[in-house]
């Protein structure tokens, strides 16, 4: 399910024209590749955010949009053991190691603070959170495919009656 477990920076190395060692000299090591791979996916979502409006619907779409067109990358954004790392290691690991993982938490606030604001405008701390909260459940729903199977624009039409009726119950 998680296909970056499985990836070989050897095979990433030949795959570019460089060689292993130049791949651990840029990030450090593995975890610290996926760690800036995760900082480049917080970053598109970013600017997908930064493209719509800024109602409530419109950017939790966004965030739920980006989750069904790139599954794969949304999974890795969201990485429980690059967030372990990030947390537990993040004055140990190398130099490296440590720019890869302060990237991807400055992107990651960057996008939590774009959404909340955009929250916060419209509805209460109480129904932020809910809001949120179930922007990121929904996505992980869709992407594990077990909330509704179908294509991406079902799936998002799906989404968006989900949150409609959820924004009307508040």
């Amino acid at each position: 399910m998680l296909g970056h477990y499985r990836l070989v920076l050897r095979s990433i190395a030949k795959a570019v024209g460089v060689t292993h060692p130049a791949i651990l000299k840029q990030f450090g090591s593995q975890t610290g590749f996926l760690a800036a791979l995760a900082a480049r996916q917080w970053e598109r979502a970013n600017e997908r955010l930064q493209a719509v409006g800024d109602d409530v619907l419109s950017v939790a779409m966004a965030d739920i949009g980006f989750a069904i067109e790139h599954p794969s990358e949304f999974r890795l954004m969201y990485d429980h053991e690059i967030w372990f790392f990030a947390t537990s290691t993040h004055k140990v690991g190398s130099p490296r190691e440590q720019l890869a993982l302060r990237l991807l938490e400055e992107a990651r606030n960057r996008n939590y603070l774009h959404v909340m604001a955009t929250f916060k405008r419209d509805h209460d701390p109480l129904t932020v959170r809910l809001v949120a909260a179930l922007v990121t459940g929904l996505s992980f729903e869709f992407v594990n495919e077990r909330l509704y199977q179908g294509d991406a624009k079902q799936q998002l039409k799906h989404a968006k009656q989900l949150l409609q009726m959820a924004l009307k119950l508040r």
